[in-house]
């Protein structure tokens, strides 16, 4: 990593540049690699300013009482708050111009190497101002430049939800002939997960965040488009490119490189910090910064919150031990008419699918619905399919709620069977009442041959889906399994089990379970929290009236 600097040319045309390691392995610098890009500047008033963190002078100055929401905090707590980002506020930016990290570069494989070409798309008339000013825009920010590539992809300007456009190019002929980078994204749960003992929080967004990625020289010129007012091409990464999330990942990954202990974690280009304790949350948030100016990205003040008790992240609502979804997706969950396509009704198990683990039994819930996107099943709205499609709806209009995981106390699961499907829910019990909160519900429809078992064996089945489902709770320590089937409860001592029932023992082997035994539903369900019975009370009036 090369922090960005002004350096002197020495006689020779040569001069020095500090290269930092952030990895914790061996990093080997090869001849000739491309490491830092070196630009000639005509003026420099003050070098030593470049070298120390900006005081707001040297940048338009942020009114952050007026950008950001500090009421909830003590005139103290919102003082130290506003000197610390006045402090770093060479981290945050509007221009597009402001952010470029080259630590990471994208560089594009292609499975072959013919040019793909198309004609310019026609801009209505009225839009033609727009483009130009886009176009404009972003060869004054250094995000492309005039091009004589032999590609070119056309561009057109899609309207976002304040009305405003974005220029959008149509790389989907270059993105299929694309290599796959295979960098995996962080998994949102486990992020969600590890803010637990939090108070604080704070989310960063970056500004156009992959426009500030860098393009690797050999790869600028396959990015070309077409336009009426010229050929350019991309010099950072463009929004929608195949790998695109995989290498900013990659990028933000080695920046934040150490950081996951302290409740620092990233995806993509959104990073989220949390802590417990606001001395310690400010040191974090320093430490954050510092990271961020080594890089040269720069954050979007509008869309920063900072401290804040209660936080939307990635889709979810995060406050003190509890997560919910987000309010402003619910919305358009709420807002979504009786699909009349098979591609609606994947659009809307997409929506409702995310929030799967919110769910009680989502795949019998939603089993009349996903039959329906089978290819050789016609499209037939029914009864069913709409006491499912208003059952989705209603439910996560309630806003549930699930608690964080504690992994330094015990988890239980309850398991259940039915005809068609497997259900499950891991809890946690509350020290200070005795109640068992959930952390997250689980569930699966059965199979062609499933189907067809025995009770026992779906009993058995269902408890290995739960203990598999839920296994990064569960490893590694002991925990109950709670069901109202003695059938379950008697497994462990079959004298001669079926092969399938012992062939799944034999997989939970290496899990430390009890299995408790509560017969009919009354007895498990006085452990439950009243949220965890709530739930469990509207899953069954919805369920009985279909």
């Amino acid at each position: 990593m090369i922090a960005r600097a002004v350096s002197t040319l020495k006689e020779n045309n040569m001069c020095l540049a500090l290269v930092l390691n952030l990895e914790d392995k061996p990093l080997t610098l090869n001849k000739d690699m491309f490491i830092v890009q070196a630009l000639p500047i005509h003026e420099v008033s003050n070098i030593e300013s470049v070298n120390t963190l900006s005081d707001g002078k040297n940048s338009k100055k942020i009114d952050w009482d007026k950008t950001l929401n500090f009421d909830h905090l003590s005139k103290e707590q919102k003082s130290k708050v506003i000197n610390l980002l006045n402090k770093y506020d060479s981290v945050f930016a509007q221009d597009l111009s402001e952010g470029q990290c080259g630590i990471v570069q994208h560089e594009i494989h292609l499975t072959d190497p013919v040019p793909t070409r198309r004609k310019p798309y026609r801009v209505p008339y009225q839009l033609k101002a727009e483009m130009k000013r886009q176009i404009n825009t972003l060869l004054d920010a250094g995000i492309i430049q005039p091009s004589k590539s032999a590609y070119a992809a056309p561009v057109l300007l899609v309207k976002k939800s304040d009305d405003s456009y974005r220029l959008v190019a149509d790389l989907r002929k270059l993105k299929s002939k694309a290599i796959p980078d295979n960098f995996p994204l962080p998994n949102l749960n486990e992020i969600i997960d590890m803010l637990f003992g939090a108070k604080y929080f704070t989310t960063m967004d970056l500004t156009s965040g992959f426009h500030q990625m860098l393009l690797h020289p050999n790869s600028t010129h396959l990015i070309g488009i077409t336009t009426e007012f010229g050929l350019f091409e991309y010099k950072r990464l463009p929004f929608g490119f195949r790998n695109a999330s995989s290498s900013f990942q990659r990028l933000m990954s080695l920046v934040l490189n150490g950081l996951s202990d302290l409740q620092i974690e990233c995806y993509i280009d959104d990073i989220i910090i949390a802590s417990n304790d606001f001395n310690q949350h400010l040191a974090r948030l320093e430490l954050v910064f510092q990271r961020l100016i080594t890089a040269n990205l720069k954050g979007k003040p509008s869309k920063c919150a900072f401290l804040q008790f209660e936080i939307s992240f990635l889709g979810h609502t995060v406050k003190e031990g509890k997560v919910l979804p987000d309010s402003k997706n619910l919305k358009s969950i709420k807002d979504s008419l009786p699909p009349d396509s098979k591609k609606k009704i994947r659009s809307f198990l997409g929506l409702t699918g995310f929030y799967r683990k919110f769910i009680p039994n989502y795949s019998k819930i939603a089993l009349p619905l996903t039959n329906l996107t089978k290819d050789k099943v016609s499209f037939v709205w029914g009864e069913e399919e709409q006491k499912a499609f208003e059952f989705l709806k209603n439910y996560l209009i309630t806003e549930p709620c699930l608690h964080l995981p504690d992994f330094s106390r015990p988890f239980s699961i309850f398991t259940d069977a039915s005809k068609y499907s497997l259900g499950c829910v891991s809890v946690q019990e509350d020290a200070s009442t005795g109640f068992h909160h959930p952390i997250a519900f689980a569930s699966r429809k059965l199979g062609p041959s499933e189907i067809s078992y025995a009770t026992v064996e779906k009993e058995c089945l269902a408890l290995l889906f739960a203990i598999t489902h839920f296994k990064n709770y569960l490893y590694g320590a002991h925990f109950n399994v709670f069901t109202d089937q003695q059938c379950l409860s008697r497994v462990k001592t079959l004298k001669d089990p079926t092969s399938g029932i012992a062939r799944w023992f034999l997989t939970l082997q290496k899990y430390d379970y009890t299995i408790i035994y509560k017969p009919g539903r009354t007895p498990i369900v006085k452990t439950l929290s009243p949220s965890l019975i709530q739930i469990l009370f509207f899953l069954q009036i919805l369920l009985s009236s279909s």
